[in-house]
């Protein structure tokens, strides 16, 4: 399936928080506000739109000032108004076609971006709902969303504090006055999805948990590698990829794309190039409900037409450092981490940065990843090691094209790119290509 095609509706980019509706002590605090908002950036929304009681404006204040400078961050800010879901109502029609609504700071943990599943034509909104909630105001039926009247042995289900609402759901509800209230007027319409969470919980203080991560190749595990893969037009995606990376985020891991793009440096496309292409396979992961918590790639080559990029960094796969610069960045548990790509140079970063690493040589990503993934979460004995990091030979290159982006003929017409010879021992760190953004400021989707 061609990126572009594959999936009919975006999901939405930004948040918007109510504090203070109905528990204002709960809502102020600082630090959980700031997880909500690291949070938020690592499911790869853009922007956090937080409208809160007066009473909370001290911890809302405190909770912005202090945000620490993390990768990947939305943009944020701030309006105090007496009725923070009145707001919500009238400023909805101008956030987009639609937005991911956090009442407090009880969520579940869990991938947000599953909303997206329960997504349908004449469905208003999805709301994640549990089991075993006081009120059980819902009854959850496959992903429909009904009032929680019915009797007998079918279990009800209570509003976990999160839905995901089309811009104009709000429209006619009379004098609905919470965002919960909203909800049960759309279930009581037949026009609210709903998805099975876990409970919801306090957010955690710490802003970002220690989880497992999958680190991803992305040409030829992720995407069909017809050799130097730039443009987001011709980005298709192979089986089971989507799905794939919704498994892992599911079950609670972080997935990290990390990329070797020697054409960089051969001049064959640009660094600009790279962020529009990796922008787009996550614009359509989002969409399938699944998305890319952080990204690297490395542009080096010893035989980079431009000298910048002739400089080993130690980045570039088999070497092991764009996984060692994450697990810097991010809490990640190394012991039930998991590389997974198509090519040896991917198993020899994998193995140098000391996680577990799977080749996919099969047809179906989300067939072979799946029990791996559960495999990883139970610390499973090691994968045997190679003897040594190897990298498969590389045929001549194209002839080099202009230092400025080849045209989508030129690069159709240049053959498949292999891995590279392994990188010489003396490193450089960059700078340059650290903290890649999922969504380029100068590019919008």
């Amino acid at each position: 399936m061609r990126a572009g095609h594959a999936f009919a509706e975006d999901a939405p980019d930004v948040v918007v928080v109510l504090l203070g509706a109905t528990d204002t002590a709960a809502d102020g605090d600082p630090a959980r506000l700031q997880r909500l908002i690291a949070e938020a950036g690592r499911h790869g929304f853009r922007s956090v739109h937080i409208f809160h009681a007066p009473a909370c404006t001290f911890a809302v204040n405190e909770a912005l000032g202090s945000l620490p400078a993390l990768e990947p961050m939305p943009q944020v800010d701030s309006f105090a108004t007496g009725s923070p879901f009145a707001t919500l109502r009238t400023r909805l029609p101008e956030l987009g076609a639609r937005v991911l609504v956090a009442s407090g700071l009880t969520l579940p943990d869990f991938n947000w971006l599953d909303l997206m599943a329960a997504l349908a034509p004449a469905r208003a909104g999805v709301a994640a709902l549990y089991e075993g909630a006081a009120d059980a105001a819902f009854l959850l039926e496959e992903d429909r969303a009904l009032p929680g009247r019915r009797l007998g042995d079918a279990p009800r289900h209570g509003f976990a504090n999160l839905a995901l609402l089309e811009h104009d759901a709000l429209a006619g509800l009379g004098d609905a006055v919470t965002l919960a209230a909203a909800l049960r007027r759309l279930a009581e319409a037949g026009t609210l999805g709903g998805r099975l969470v876990p409970p919801p919980a306090r957010l955690p203080t710490e802003i970002r948990s220690p989880r497992p991560a999958l680190f991803l190749d992305r040409d030829g595990t992720l995407n069909v590698d017809y050799g130097y893969v730039y443009d987001p037009e011709r980005l298709v995606f192979l089986p089971g990829a989507a799905a794939a990376v919704k498994q892992a985020n599911d079950l609670g891991f972080y997935v990290f794309l990390v990329t070797n793009q020697s054409g960089v440096g051969r001049g064959y496309y640009t660094e600009a190039d790279v962020d529009r292409c990796n922008a787009t396979l996550q614009r359509h992961l989002r969409a399938f409900g699944a998305h890319l918590d952080d990204i690297r790639y490395c542009s080096d080559h010893p035989d980079a037409l431009i000298e910048a990029h002739r400089r080993p960094t130690g980045w570039r796969k088999p070497a092991p450092g764009m996984l060692i610069d994450l697990m810097e960045h991010w809490p990640v548990v190394r012991e039930k981490s998991l590389m997974v790509g198509d090519k040896d140079s991917d198993m020899g970063a994998g193995r140098a940065a000391g996680v577990d690493c799977a080749k996919f040589e099969t047809e179906d990503l989300a067939a072979f990843l799946g029990p791996l993934l559960l495999a990883e979460r139970n610390v499973p004995e090691p994968l045997p090691l190679a003897s040594e990091l190897i990298e498969e030979p590389e045929p001549d290159p194209p002839a080099p094209l202009a230092v400025t982006s080849a045209g989508p003929e030129a690069v159709a017409s240049a053959p498949m790119a292999e891995p590279d010879p392994a990188p010489e021992t003396e490193t450089e760190k960059p700078a340059s290509r650290h903290g890649v953004a999922l969504f380029p400021p100068d590019h919008i989707l």
